[in-house]
């Protein structure tokens, strides 16, 4: 490698550090940020009961079921059998309240499901009661191991995922980002390439006349 190359490099290198990192805080920047979604919040998840809190607000547009959340586990398990379903839950999502909660399990996977009194709406923002379930039946909550909290009931119908967490005591949910999010920050990130590619292209051509030496 001559001094020539080598300069054309440093240059060009000293030149696209900036601009990369330009395109890196403007995806973060111009990204859709996730909005404030139904969280839930898991105080004991064992063989005999299930005690979640949900928080948040309510996104997305209104999926077949409106009335319903359901927090679901895709792990397939022996169906929950209920020893006390809760017909007088407290809470609910804005001025919605809860009617009952059910737990089901079927080859689809286990759920709890959150009924309303009515439609529940858009931007509505969910009460932090605290909900107990009893449960029975042979299964291992271990064997489930992430819940995903769902505004309508994905299993027959449209639905709007919320959030997702792990299924275990202790466990809390994240906000997921929407998918718009992921391809702004992968288009900007095809961009910086491109433009990285160009020019380390530029800075290896012998015409480049960015660099001139003149000779004493």
């Amino acid at each position: 490698m001559t001094i020539d190359s080598l300069v054309r490099r440093l240059v060009a290198l000293k030149n696209i550090i900036p601009a990369v990192l330009l395109l890196g805080s403007l995806s973060l920047a111009l990204a859709p940020q996730a909005q404030s979604q139904i969280l839930f919040n898991i105080h004991q998840f064992t063989t005999g009961a299930l005690v979640v809190t949900l928080s948040g607000t309510l996104i997305g547009p209104p999926p077949d079921e409106v009335s319903r959340l359901v927090l679901l586990s895709g792990d397939p398990q022996v169906p929950w059998v209920l020893q006390n379903l809760d017909v007088n839950p407290e809470g609910g999502v804005g001025g919605v309240t809860f009617v009952s909660l059910l737990a089901t399990g079927d080859e689809d996977g286990s759920a709890v499901t959150f009924n309303g009194s009515t439609d529940f709406v858009s931007g509505a923002s969910a009460s932090s009661n605290t909900h107990t379930l009893s449960l029975s039946g042979m299964f291992a909550p271990s064997g489930i191991t992430t819940f995903s909290l769902y505004w309508g009931d994905p299993r027959f119908g449209s639905s709007v995922l919320q959030s997702r967490g792990p299924a275990e005591t202790g466990g809390m949910s994240a906000v997921v980002p929407e998918p718009s999010t992921y391809a702004a920050i992968l288009g900007l990130a095809a961009l910086g390439v491109t433009i990285v590619r160009r020019h380390h292209r530029l800075g290896l051509s012998p015409n480049n006349p960015t660099v001139k030496f003149i000779s004493s």
